[in-house]
């Protein structure tokens, strides 16, 4: 998730229900982060994940699994 969404997410420590609540009302209250973290999102996908950044990679790797 981390390589994925980047700075596009806030993160809390694994199983702390707590801490994912306050980072959720935090961006709740927090309309300018929100659209920040919306355009890096979008960014990401448009400029590195999306299909036509991401298919060569896919491709080969199914040519090197199927090939045996």
């Amino acid at each position: 998730t981390r390589v994925s969404a980047g700075d596009a997410a806030v993160y809390a420590k694994p199983n702390d229900y707590e801490e994912l609540g306050s980072l959720i009302l935090d961006l709740l209250d927090n309309e300018t982060r929100r659209e920040i973290m919306g355009e890096i999102g979008r960014r990401r996908i448009e400029e590195e994940l999306g299909w036509e950044h991401t298919k060569r990679n896919l491709i080969e790797a199914y040519k090197r699994v199927f090939s045996k």
